[in-house]
């Protein structure tokens, strides 16, 4: 130990004793997350000895970063936040040994053996994908990991050990607000409607393809069409049928209009399409609006030639409250022009890639901001300011510092625990806004055990050792999944996308059996899910990319227990024999075969997920994303 060291940490030393120390001192860490809760822990790991730490982090640093983020200071906005981080924190211990990674947590660079080098994780992660990610990791892994979250006042420590303790996603983590796709694009009745519209919309004009966004059908409304709603019906008056026959020849004509501004700027032409032509077939349907105001279709030459028009809804009630300027509601005519710059500039943006919404970036913001307005004002809706706007499109929940410094406390002192070898010291804790009965904000709970139900740690995780490149899903179907796992009616999904589906619909994904594994996103340290509900059936499959095997005739090689569902055709045994399943007892990953006798049935989907505990009550939640979201509750205790 250098005289640095001996200088800095001797009451260190001294309190938790030389052996723990030096446990401490020689630990490999992994933190995941530089933001809120990230920027404290590695200010505390470092100060309390930790020296040989790698940090993870795909965000830049923004503006809005710098309130609470502290390592950050002006000059950064912009830059890596686990670089910059990096450099902050050898400032308090030179001497420690720190590697940064700009890059996301889930890409393959980051997978099991990457994590497998290392003593313990500490998650410090803002999203509910990326720490189902890291929790699926760290168990094929076989790391304990410290699990971590904030939402306001509210935060949450939860310590993982495979086998030992519950696992992230034991319990059903909370769900996003999910509001009707026929709302959404025929009869928006909310400001937040308009939002969630304008960001289908940024995802069809920018995004990756998807044929599932509801907009990507290249009409806005729902089941119309230039005819629809147009067809004269018997039982209306003649004023009525006059009224209809006007709606049809004014489609008529705007279906001209509409191909000849085609013909020149894409610009003008997606604003007549979703603004004017779009909203005039909504408003041929009268009897979705009986009752109510009729949608206004708007025209870009309408709006520019008053310019000096006031939109009501836009209008300030108090002229002598001074507002900032993302507070201040955009008139019509400023909606149009922001939302023209930012296609402008989204454009070239596009050239390289993709591009996915994200609220810190300025056109991106514009974009959805005078979209969403647009479109309110077309409904007769009030309209937001850019600041509401943001928050809403990015399910905001306010950050306080002092929140993030109480769990990054809470999860050092929880690591000294894991790396010391006293696990069962360890505890879960939560942190409450306001203090129990006994005057605490914080409360203790044991570690919860591993649940025998959870689709992820208690039915375990399956290495799959397989050519990637060339193997094709239909024998991944035919001999793995079918053949080894005996699955009967097996549902495949990457990520939260399914790409096969048993049953009725399995006709709908024949496309898919001749592709190679990686073109469906089967690649190197990826996970597959893999479920069968006729016979309450699930595994997690971790993918390992291999060229080859010494015997030619050997297709994949299965590392770990195969669960094995009855299926009364007596050929597993010499499936797994022919294509070299591997029953290691010392595997990283091991499977359950079926659920426990258990009332506690777990019903995993895609994009919900209930548990189900007594017949009498289900939990469902909504997914929170501040630095974090606490999303585990302790038992008993409502929040």
């Amino acid at each position: 130990m250098s005289v640095y060291d001996t200088e800095r940490y001797t009451g260190t030393s001294k309190a938790l004793g030389t052996s723990l120390f030096e446990k401490i001192r020689a630990a490999r860490v992994l933190v995941i997350g530089a933001g809120g809760i990230g920027c404290e822990l590695l200010k505390n790991i470092v100060l309390v000895g930790f020296q040989d730490i790698e940090v993870v982090d795909l965000d830049t640093i923004d503006y809005s970063n710098l309130n609470r983020q502290f390592l950050f200071h002006k000059q950064h906005v912009g830059l890596s936040k686990s670089r910059v981080a990096r450099e902050s924190v050898l400032e308090y211990n030179p001497q420690a040994k720190i590697k940064s990674h700009h890059g996301n947590v889930m890409s393959a660079e980051f997978g099991p053996e990457f994590v497998g080098k290392f003593d313990i994780v500490l998650n410090a992660l803002d999203n509910l994908a990326a720490r189902r990610h890291v929790n699926r990791v760290v168990l094929a892994a076989n790391v304990p990991l410290v699990e971590s979250g904030t939402a306001g006042y509210l935060g949450q420590v939860q310590v993982i050990k495979k086998g030992a303790t519950e696992c992230f996603e034991c319990h059903p983590k909370p769900a996003p607000t999910v509001y009707p796709v026929c709302t959404i694009r025929s009869n928006p009745t909310k400001m937040i409607h308009c939002v969630v519209w304008a960001k289908m919309l940024f995802k069809l004009l920018f995004g990756p393809v998807d044929p599932g966004n509801p907009l990507g059908d290249g009409d806005a409304g729902d089941d119309t069409s230039a005819d629809s709603g147009t067809t004269v019906d018997d039982s209306l008056t003649d004023t009525e049928k006059l009224e209809q026959q006007a709606v049809k020849e004014a489609l008529a004509k705007d279906e001209l209009v509409l191909k000849e501004l085609k013909k020149g700027e894409t610009t003008t032409w997606m604003f007549h399409k979703v603004f004017h032509t779009d909203i005039l077939t909504l408003s041929s349907l009268k009897t979705l609006w009986k009752g109510k105001k009729m949608p206004r279709p708007l025209t870009l030459a309408n709006i520019l030639d008053n310019e000096n028009e006031p939109t009501p809804s836009a209008t300030s009630t108090d002229s002598s409250v001074a507002l900032l300027p993302d507070q201040q509601i955009w008139t019509l005519q400023e909606c149009t022009r922001v939302l023209l710059d930012s296609v402008k500039s989204l454009t070239p943006m596009k050239e390289n890639g993709p591009l996915e919404w994200d609220k810190d970036i300025e056109p991106h913001l514009n974009f959805v901001t005078a979209a969403a307005n647009l479109r309110a004002y077309i409904f007769n809706l009030d309209m937001a300011s850019r600041f509401d706007v943001k928050s809403q499109a990015g399910n905001i929940i306010p950050a306080i510092a002092t929140t993030n410094a109480v769990i990054a406390g809470l999860i050092v002192m929880e690591a000294i625990k894991v790396i010391g070898n006293n696990f069962e010291k360890t505890h879960s804790t939560y942190l409450y806004k306001n203090p129990n009965p006994r005057g605490t904000l914080l409360l203790k709970c044991p570690n919860g055990p591993q649940r025998s139900n959870c689709y992820v740690c208690g039915r375990g995780v399956i290495v799959l050792k397989i050519n990637t490149n060339t193997t094709k899903f239909a024998d991944l179907l035919k001999e793995v999944i079918r053949g080894n796992l005996n699955m009967i009616d097996p549902t495949v999904m990457v990520g939260d996308s399914i790409i096969y589906e048993s049953g009725d619909d399995a006709d709908d994904f024949d496309f898919q059996l001749p592709k190679t594994l990686v073109e469906l996103g089967i690649k190197h340290q990826s996970f597959v899910s893999i479920e069968d509900f006729t016979q309450d059936l699930a595994v997690t499959v971790s993918i390992v990319h291999v060229a080859g095997f010494q015997d030619e005739d050997v297709l994949f090689k299965l590392v770990g227990e195969a669960p094995a569902a009855s299926t009364g055709t007596g050929e597993s045994s010499n499936r797994a024999e022919r294509n070299n399943l591997v029953l290691d007892e010392n595997a990283v990953v091991e499977a359950k075969t079926k659920f426990e006798d258990d009332d506690d049935i777990m019903i995993i989907s895609a994009s919900h997920r209930v548990v189900e505990d007594t017949p009498n009550m289900k939990r469902t939640a909504t997914e929170m994303e501040g630095e974090g979201g606490p999303d585990d509750q302790p038992p008993n205790k409502k929040r």
